[in-house]
């Protein structure tokens, strides 16, 4: 994980007093760092990859709405994932399923020059990509700015706001 996705992350947990909260991790297995040592509330973990550390729910996020029910997490993080993802729309509009009314997302994703990695490798976005993949999850405070470390976007924002 680039550093500068966990200092975004950090500083939003920080900033919005999510520690405690219910959080649900998209693509949460362990590659090469993690973020769930900044939370101490319950958590849970989603992944294809049943054999990774960090992944507790073996699934496919365009599933969580039926699997965990809707206004069920009050912070989903979907992190580096995006772009590996062959219908981040979906993924995003099972976000705003599953989000609480008031509830944080933590969103960073690969953009144009990134190089391939991690196959199967999809997508690369744009900020009025990031934009239009936000409005899926539905009515949205937001932050987006690129990623000062690696070709790519960091996003934040609360449902509803």
């Amino acid at each position: 994980m680039h550093e500068s996705v966990m200092d975004w992350t950090a500083h939003w947990v920080a900033e919005w007093g999510l520690q405690t909260k219910k959080v649900l991790e998209i693509g949460s297995a362990n590659v090469n760092g993690g973020v769930r040592p900044l939370f101490s509330g319950e958590y849970v973990g989603i992944d294809f990859d049943g054999k990774a550390e960090g992944v507790d729910v073996v699934m496919s996020s365009h599933e969580i709405g039926g699997h965990f029910g809707e206004d069920s997490f009050d912070v989903v993080l979907c992190l580096e994932m995006l772009e590996h993802d062959p219908l981040p729309i979906v993924t995003m509009q099972e976000i705003g399923k599953v989000l609480r009314p008031g509830g944080a997302f933590i969103i960073t994703t690969r953009g144009n020059g990134f190089k391939e990695h991690n196959r199967p490798d999809l997508w690369r976005f744009m900020r009025d990509g990031m934009e239009l993949l936000i409005d899926m999850i539905g009515p949205t405070t937001r932050k987006i700015q690129q990623d000062p470390q690696a070709s790519g976007w960091l996003c934040a924002g609360q449902l509803g706001g």
